[in-house]
């Protein structure tokens, strides 16, 4: 996988990762587009909750090309 824009993050702030970050239930319940999937009921009907999202233990890994990073070893799906 080729890193990029979206999959690197400073390593200066995989502290801030520690307790999770905030992302959308909805992000799980998109179709193909982009649009929610109203139907998985995690969209305007539950009033677009958010998760506590964190990483999974050991798909962060050091960027060879730039330390100062680190990328994202989870599927990016092409992109």
């Amino acid at each position: 996988m080729v890193a990029s824009v979206e999959n690197v993050i400073p390593v200066s702030s995989l502290k801030k990762l520690e307790k999770g970050c905030y992302f959308p239930a909805s992000v799980f319940a998109m179709d193909i587009l982009g649009n929610v999937v109203e139907e998985a009921g995690l969209g305007q009907e539950m009033g677009e909750p958010d998760r506590t999202c964190v990483p999974v233990l050991g798909s962060l890994t050091p960027s060879a090309a730039d330390p100062e990073f680190i990328r994202s070893d989870a599927p990016d799906h092409g992109r």
